[in-house]
């Protein structure tokens, strides 16, 4: 009778602030943006450009972002909970970052550069649209990064 051991080593477990906020928090708020682009894409576009008037004919538009972020909202919600795979999770989170560093371009064509990064600057509706574009580019360099992971045999790396 022959016995025969594996070995398994089971994937390193993604921290739960990272876990709340990427399958949990911002996947409610990309809902909420969905929502707002398709149910009152004028009030979407002050937020976001406010020196931008709102064309009816441009509503496509709209809709096919709200699109993109339901999109967004699956990958989070439901991609990340189903794995705890770091390299499944780091590619996603890695292409996310892209997506926010898109968004910051298409930005800088709206705001001068000074009034992207001066939160001094900002009124409700930068907050709401820069203050988490950033805050989610921060949480996805760091996660990038590996801040807030155990390192093996060692403490907590950052």
């Amino acid at each position: 009778m022959s016995t025969t051991t594996t070995t398994s080593t089971s994937p390193p477990q993604i921290p739960l602030p990272y876990r709340l906020l990427l399958t949990t928090l911002e996947p409610l708020l990309a809902l909420g943006g969905a929502l707002n682009a398709t149910l009152d894409p004028s009030s979407f576009l002050s937020t976001i450009a406010p020196q931008v008037p709102y064309v009816p004919a441009s509503r496509v538009v709209f809709d096919q972002l709200a699109s993109c972020y339901l999109l967004f909202a699956f990958n989070e919600a439901v991609v990340l909970r189903a794995t705890r795979e770091l390299r499944v999770w780091s590619v996603m989170v890695a292409g996310m970052l892209v997506c926010d560093v898109a968004h910051l371009a298409a930005e800088a064509r709206v705001y001068e550069v000074r009034e992207l990064v001066d939160c001094r600057t900002w009124g409700k509706g930068e907050w709401v649209n820069l203050g988490m574009l950033w805050g989610c580019v921060w949480v996805r360099v760091a996660f990038l990064m590996g801040v807030g992971f155990q390192r093996e045999g060692k403490g907590k790396r950052g």
